[in-house]
């Protein structure tokens, strides 16, 4: 891949004698050393505008296009969070099929677009693991043809994958848009080991993470249009253009490039080769587990990324937050864990050093806690339908109660935990006691919770 936006910087910095232009802190050293800071500028003549891009930045997203295999593709320096908001605001639908197992990013867009979601609730309780099926996909858009978009998320966070490719087929044979949140899916286009990348998959929209993968700086994502995708590029580029600052910095640019570059020139088979590696030999490390590739026909999934090592310590009388926990204490940050695993996030940029720090750690790592391993993490989602659409419940009068005074009242405040920031309970939902229980529950783990402050709920005002 050509890196224009990065060659501008250069010749920029080059021809440069003083700056009276923004930043202020005027390429000289601050928090980040002035070698870094000297690529930090604004728009000038030459350097081009991620609002309107005719030069550079054009021609960079044209490159970053053909590698997702996108009919175009948009620079995102809001994360993924950007792609996702501009995607329900580039259409004009008002229902939409949506795959329960979304980020909160996806409730903000709804909130923001006026959408009426109708949602596909995975089959399997699993918290790793559960995905839809194309056969749900199916049943649901024949229950609800009223509705003009599908939503899916592709991979969960551990990796795993529905069958993306029969999804969009069906999708597209009853006439409906295919939106994807693909932000673990960055890496899927640099490997023939990877699963199924969104673009050939036939994606309509899907968004992906530099950052989360690739060897970019957070905030770093973009939008990709598919090439059959029937929304016109000036409609989503307008949409973008609304979520997006209007001052980029033209340093997370670059690194996009630069990460999109490396990939296509390194590919991904070699961070693939150290991650089995390392997997195969955790499994021989006592009281470790991991999970397989190969994924169980009643998940849904059809494939997994295996750069995720999803690290079961259990056995070792450990619940993963405590793992997790002695592993910092010992050098070693994971990406995040559960009541019962590590999830350990392998990339290009991991060494051998890396994995050996890893396994000295883990020789230490041991609980006492042996009946946690019959503790099992399983998803919880509220059932009850929606009483108003996300958009009127945002501006819903609402208050905080106690969970005492919450039961049978209307939620006013998506509330879930992390990982993986899946919603459990939705705003305009009714609160059951049943669901506080699992609340409690998941608290008691050591998962934290969003949307409540472990004790209060935002409800919306009796009428």
């Amino acid at each position: 891949m050509k890196t224009p936006i990065a060659d501008m910087l250069l010749a920029q910095d080059k021809r440069t004698l003083a700056r009276f232009y923004m930043p202020g802190h005027k390429g000289r050293a601050a928090f980040l050393p002035q070698n870094v800071l000297r690529y930090d500028i604004t728009e000038l003549s030459g350097t081009d505008n991620l609002m309107l891009p005719t030069g550079v930045i054009a021609a960079s997203q044209r490159e970053a296009a053909r590698l997702m295999y996108a009919r175009s593709a948009y620079y995102l320096v809001g994360g993924s969070t950007a792609g996702v908001l501009a995607s329900f605001l580039s259409m004009s639908a008002r229902r939409a099929l949506v795959a329960r197992d979304f980020h909160l990013s996806a409730w903000s867009a709804m909130v923001l677009s006026g959408i009426q979601p109708h949602f596909i609730v995975p089959e399997d309780a699993d918290f790793l693991s559960c995905v839809i099926t194309p056969q749900q996909a199916a049943k649901a858009m024949a229950d609800v043809q009223q509705a003009d978009v599908l939503y899916i998320t592709y991979p969960n966070y551990y990796g795993y994958c529905c069958d993306l490719k029969e999804i969009v087929r069906i999708a597209h044979k009853a006439g409906k848009i295919v939106i994807v949140d693909g932000a673990h899916a960055a890496a899927f286009p640099f490997s023939q080991q990877l699963p199924l990348d969104c673009g050939r998959a036939g994606a309509d929209l899907f968004t992906v993470s530099l950052h989360k993968t690739l060897n970019a700086p957070n905030q770093c994502a973009m939008l990709c249009v598919g090439e059959n995708c029937p929304i016109p590029d000036a409609h989503i580029k307008r949409a973008v253009n609304l979520v997006q600052t209007t001052s980029p910095s033209y340093l997370l640019l670059a690194s996009m490039e630069y990460a999109l570059a490396q990939a296509e020139q390194t590919g991904m088979d070699n961070a693939l080769a150290l991650a089995r590696k390392a997997a195969h030999r955790l499994q021989t490390l006592p009281g470790l587990s991991c999970e397989a590739e190969a994924v169980a026909p009643k998940t849904g999934a059809v494939a997994r990324d295996c750069t995720k090592i999803i690290l079961n310590v259990q056995d070792r009388g450990l619940s993963g937050f405590q793992a997790a926990h002695m592993l910092e204490e010992k050098g070693v940050f994971c990406e995040t864990a559960d009541a019962g695993h590590v999830l350990l996030m392998c990339s290009a940029q991991n060494t051998g050093e890396d994995y050996a720090a890893l396994f000295d750690a883990l020789e230490q790592v041991f609980g006492t806690d042996y009946s946690i391993a019959r503790h099992k993490s399983t998803r919880y989602y509220v059932r009850m339908p929606l009483i108003k659409t996300p958009r009127e419940m945002y501006y819903t009068k609402t208050k905080r109660v106690e969970y005492t005074y919450a039961v049978d009242r209307i939620c006013a405040e998506a509330v879930g935990a992390y990982p993986p920031g899946v919603p459990m309970l939705l705003p305009g939902q009714r609160i059951t006691a049943d669901f506080l229980q699992h609340l409690s529950n998941f608290s008691a783990q050591g998962y934290t919770l969003f949307g409540t402050d472990g004790s209060h709920l935002c409800v919306a005002e009796e009428e």
